[in-house]
């Protein structure tokens, strides 16, 4: 996970919102705690814009990209989360009174880094399994040009893809877009190209 806990103390939801709006630095609401966000590397943030205007210039009618500075709230884990690029489509759903816990994203993109990549794989991803609207989770590499994604399929089950090489494309169907490596790693040093496995079921 990103960062180290704040207090060993347990937060409430509310109690966790409240700090957020006076903290100069994101937190995420983890199991009744708070954990301070690592901020981005310039490659993190350069390939986080890049996905930023690629899709956002794709998105059919009815679909909004949002910022990292977006809270996802998993309801039924009562936790929060920031992602590095989200995308809802239709109306927007918030937890409670206000427009800050939102519910309903349909893709999630997480930049991997060195002190995040445990985390995004692994914790991230099984909360956010437990989104009902999410139908995408896609994760990109920031040192070689590769970029590992997630897509509902029929029965609960996930399909799993890895597209590498600066020449790949990445179709997300779900919201119309096609993500061609070579715009996404744009100004990005990178080193040797991965290995490309088949498509598997998880």
């Amino acid at each position: 996970m990103a960062g180290n806990t704040q207090t060993d103390p347990r937060y409430t939801l509310n109690e966790y919102l409240a700090f957020e709006e006076t903290s100069e630095i994101k937190h995420e609401f983890i199991d009744g705690r708070v954990y301070a966000m690592a901020g981005g590397t310039f490659d993190h943030n350069l390939i986080s814009n890049s996905l930023a205007v690629t899709v956002g210039r794709q998105l059919r009618a009815g679909c909004r990209g949002l910022s990292s500075d977006q809270k996802i709230y998993i309801e039924s884990a009562d936790e929060v989360t920031y992602a590095d690029l989200s995308i809802v489509c239709g109306d927007p759903s918030f937890a409670g009174n206000t427009t800050v816990l939102l519910t309903n994203p349909r893709v999630i993109f997480e930049v991997l880094s060195p002190s995040t990549e445990k985390w995004d794989r692994n914790g991230k991803w099984t909360l956010y399994q437990m989104i009902p609207s999410l139908t995408d989770y896609v994760l990109v590499s920031q040192d070689t040009a590769q970029i590992d994604h997630y897509t509902r399929a029929d029965g609960g089950r996930w399909l799993y893809q890895r597209v590498a090489g600066i020449n790949g494309e990445l179709t997300i169907s779900s919201i119309g877009c096609t993500l061609p490596l070579v715009e996404i790693y744009d100004g990005i040093e990178l080193q040797a190209e991965p290995a490309r496995p088949p498509i598997q079921i998880v």
